[in-house]
């Protein structure tokens, strides 16, 4: 079982050594300062494994390359989406988020033209928004009380009422 383990991460790109059935959540204390040494130890690129194995790309060029440069060969829903997806919905890998392939650029296609007549990429939206935001900020400094103020439902009534201009 060791044996066929290590064989199983040896096909990942380079990290710190995982333990059996664990990974490397002994190892690994989660803070930034930490994980920009792996990133500097294994070049920007090095998987972790909680147990379950986690790419990490540590650099603004590599992500890029990989995202942007190679994102359609490489995109695939991973475990962990899907259990986001079991959470979220009842569908299999629907979505702009949890899709891939052909459905993926349906349903991105799909999203892009919607929000385009929305009004996405034109002035009048950030001029809506602008004044929204605008009354929000008044509405701030008229509080008398600024010791416990509780902003939800302000904050809700501005994304509503800029939604629904």
């Amino acid at each position: 079982a060791i044996w066929k383990y290590y064989s199983f991460v040896s096909k990942y790109p380079a990290g710190p050594r995982p333990l059996p059935f664990i990974g490397n959540l002994l190892q690994v204390d989660f803070s930034s300062k930490l994980l920009s040494r792996f990133a500097n130890e294994f070049g920007g690129v090095y998987t972790l494994f909680t147990p379950v194995p986690t790419l990490e790309i540590a650099e603004f060029c590599l992500i890029k390359e990989a995202f942007i440069e190679h994102g359609e060969e490489q995109r695939r829903v991973l475990s962990a989406v899907d259990t986001a997806e079991r959470l979220i919905t009842n569908l299999k890998k629907s979505g702009v988020v949890m899709s891939s392939g052909e459905n993926w650029r349906e349903q991105r296609r799909v999203a892009v033209s919607i929000l385009r007549d929305f009004g996405m990429g034109k002035n009048v939206m950030e001029e809506r928004i602008r004044s929204s935001v605008e009354e929000f900020i008044q509405y701030l400094y008229s509080i008398e009380n600024k010791e416990c103020v509780d902003l939800k439902w302000p904050v809700q009534l501005l994304i509503s009422n800029i939604i629904n201009e």
